[in-house]
């Protein structure tokens, strides 16, 4: 299904098999669903981005992964964003490779604010240079230098907060997985908000940095 190569970095972010071969992905044992949305270039139309929310909501999808972006605010893409959150479902989104030092280029899907915006640091835990900052970032995760699974059985280094959102889509999933009966989207948002670990100001690390341990040692206090 993907010839472009980017779905596969980012599935293998979130739910890589650990079995001790290549890389093993933040939640292993989730169920990942791939919906195509975009071409062979890593390009495609807002429609099938929509078409692909609907989807995920009417299959019961619990949380979508959106590492993707567009400059353009459209109507229909934030109905069907609200319309996914009011449904159960928590959206976690790339916030743009547009920073290159500018403030307030937050992507779209990341920007409507029922997406969780995810920015990408460095291993210095700083915000990359490409990575999106504003008033509607909520979170970092590492997007810098990060090895996954590529096509044709191959591994690959990858950058971006596409991978950002990755892991952090990884870190929700582990934690609903947790309590998937007593919580919802807006208890592992809250959650995931609460715990990060703080690196600066709000228009540049939003949150701050996801924490794993943090949000397991929360939810079982």
């Amino acid at each position: 299904m993907d010839d472009y190569g980017h779905g596969t970095a980012v599935a293998g972010i979130i739910g890589a098999t650990n079995n001790h071969i290549g890389v093993a992905g933040i939640a292993p044992d989730s169920e990942l669903f791939s919906i195509k949305v975009l071409d062979s270039k890593g390009d495609g139309d807002i429609s099938a981005v929509i078409s692909g929310i609907e989807w995920a909501v009417k299959n019961k999808i619990n949380i979508i992964n959106l590492s993707l972006e567009t400059t353009t605010d459209s109507k229909t893409l934030k109905k069907a964003v609200k319309e996914a959150y009011k449904k159960g479902v928590l959206l976690v989104s790339a916030a743009g490779n547009n920073g290159f030092n500018k403030d307030d280029t937050i992507a779209f899907p990341a920007a409507y604010k029922e997406v969780i915006a995810v920015g990408a640091i460095n291993s210095r835990n700083e915000r990359t240079f490409y990575s999106s900052s504003g008033k509607d970032l909520e979170l970092m995760a590492p997007g810098a230098s990060i090895y996954s699974t590529s096509l044709n059985n191959q591994y690959s280094m990858n950058l971006g907060t596409s991978m950002a959102s990755a892991h952090v889509t990884g870190v929700a999933a582990q934690i609903w997985g947790a309590k998937p009966d007593l919580l919802k989207n807006k208890d592992i948002r809250k959650i995931l908000d609460k715990t990060a670990t703080k690196l600066g100001k709000k228009r540049t690390y939003g949150y701050g940095l996801v924490d794993a341990l943090k949000a397991f040692d929360y939810i079982w206090e």
